[in-house]
């Protein structure tokens, strides 16, 4: 396996035509969905015995189209290795919380749906889906209702977090 998506530095993608700000956002975060994604490929544990992903570092741009048209990629890449994760999560003993946290992240469309794929299913006990949505009308985020199957679909889950996420349907 090799991953696929590229990784621009901020100076590439400033030479490309995106701000400063834009640039610094994709290029750090796209730097960390492969180094998670990575992570997940090879079996291993970022945080403990989960994923999470907080992209707190965020400035106004995370909202624009374009933002996430380039960080799709590495999003589609984070989805795959997601849904080859269980294995990995199935080695763990009884006693370690298996948990998945997606905090501060704006997803458009496409990648809450590769996102919310993956994680159908997966014996994660503790999700939380927290400050998703960027408060304004556009569709950003994790859905409630994709949020709603992907709990329905766990037999496992023991807590689930959910706070700031836009209602919308799928």
């Amino acid at each position: 396996w090799e991953y696929s998506a590229d990784v621009d530095t901020a100076d590439e993608l400033i030479d490309s035509g995106y701000t400063y700000d834009e640039a610094e956002f994709i290029a750090e975060n796209a730097q960390d969905l492969k180094f998670i994604t990575t992570k997940m490929r090879r079996g291993e544990f970022r945080n403990e015995k989960g994923v999470h992903i907080d992209m707190d570092n965020v400035v106004d741009p995370q909202d624009g189209d374009a933002v996430n048209n380039m960080l799709l990629p590495h999003w589609k890449e984070f989805a795959a290795a997601l849904k080859q994760f269980t294995p990995a999560m199935n080695l763990l003993s009884d006693n370690c919380e298996r948990f998945f946290t997606l905090s501060l992240v704006q997803l458009n469309h496409e990648a809450m749906l590769l996102i919310k794929d993956a994680l159908i299913g997966k014996p994660f006990r503790t999700l939380s889906f927290t400050n998703n949505d960027n408060g304004e009308d556009d569709p950003a985020g994790m859905s409630v209702d994709a949020i709603l199957d992907i709990v329905e679909s766990s037999k496992h889950l023991r807590e689930l977090g959910i706070g700031r996420n836009r209602i919308g349907r799928d």
